[in-house]
């Protein structure tokens, strides 16, 4: 699954993209 730059902004919805 591709993360976009805006997971990056609020990764309060993806916990994983905090990580990266």
């Amino acid at each position: 699954m591709i993360i976009p730059s805006c997971d990056i902004v609020q990764p309060a919805n993806h916990p994983s993209s905090a990580v990266k």
